[in-house]
Formats: C-alpha cells, structure tokens, sequence
C-alpha cells in the first residue's frame, strides 16, 4: 500500500529532523538508512518551506560580487568554488552566466 502524500510529508520531515539531530553529513546519513542522495534532495527541496530556521547552528552562505579585469591572465585562470559539504563548482573564464546562477542557487540550496 502507497502512502498518502500527507504521509510522505510528515516521513521526510522526520527523516529532514532526524539528519539534522544526528550532526552527519547527508551523504552519511543516507547511506546508513539506506535512502539514496538524490530522493533525500529532492524531498529536502519540496518541503523547504516547512523547515524552520533550525539550522541556526550551520555556517551561514554568502555570496559576493566579484569583478574581474581584462588581465588574460585573470580570464584563463578558472574560479573555483567549494562548499564546506564537500561539493565543487570549476569555473571556466568562458562561461554562461545564467547557468551559474542556477548552479549556486543549487548549491545554496545543499549547504544547510
């Protein structure tokens, strides 16, 4: 029998709390319950908004404005950006700008 969406809800809230409570990284906690990364994410996203400000206890993410110059070798140099959960983001000096918005907001969205 398939649960209701309400069930899955109140499930993912309890796993969401019980990562948290834990102090392991998500990888970790995933792969001791047995719940694979990507469904973890993808719940974590849709019930985002119910979270509270729990995580009060986490490094906080900033991002700021970086202004290059024309230096040639300013643009072949590739930026480099990692969190502190382990993920990296290389940048080319040619790249699309749209994309790496999406990108930080991505991984803005896995640094909790």
């Amino acid at each position: 029998m398939s649960m209701t969406n309400k069930e899955k809800h109140e499930y993912w809230n309890k796993v969401i709390n019980d990562l948290q409570l834990s102090g392991q990284s998500i990888k970790s906690y995933c792969k001791v319950h047995d719940i694979p990364e990507r469904l973890f994410y993808s719940w974590r996203l849709k019930i985002k908004g119910r979270i509270t400000s729990s995580h009060s206890h986490s490094k906080s993410t900033a991002f700021i404005n970086l202004k290059l110059n024309d230096d040639n070798k300013v643009k072949s140099t590739p930026l480099k950006l990692e969190l502190n959960n382990g993920i990296k983001v290389i940048i080319d000096s040619c790249f699309d700008e749209s994309l790496l918005k999406r990108v930080l907001e991505v991984m803005k969205s896995c640094s909790v």
